[in-house]
């Protein structure tokens, strides 16, 4: 996934699992795709709560799950990549 998103310059990447298991994979996932595009957003598809913050130091610049406001989001992924609405 690293690769594909790093070959294709991926603006927005967005990691899914479950989430107990974000800590175990993101920070790797984020210093690899941190060091070749310091640019690229990195999201959280879900809500590991209590990992928020570790996760955020890592590289992590959101997080969206079943209580994101959809259009909100979109707003701010569009705003975030230089796209007028």
């Amino acid at each position: 996934g690293v690769r594909s998103a790093l070959k294709n310059s991926a603006d927005i990447v967005v990691i899914c699992s479950s989430d107990n298991e974000y800590p175990e994979f993101t920070p790797q996932i984020a210093k690899e795709l941190k060091e070749n595009n310091h640019e690229i957003k990195i999201i959280i598809a879900g809500n590991p709560k209590e990992h928020l913050e570790e996760l955020k130091k890592t590289g992590v610049h959101d997080f969206i799950h079943i209580h994101s406001d959809a259009l909100e989001v979109l707003k701010k992924y569009q705003n975030m990549l230089g796209i007028e609405v």
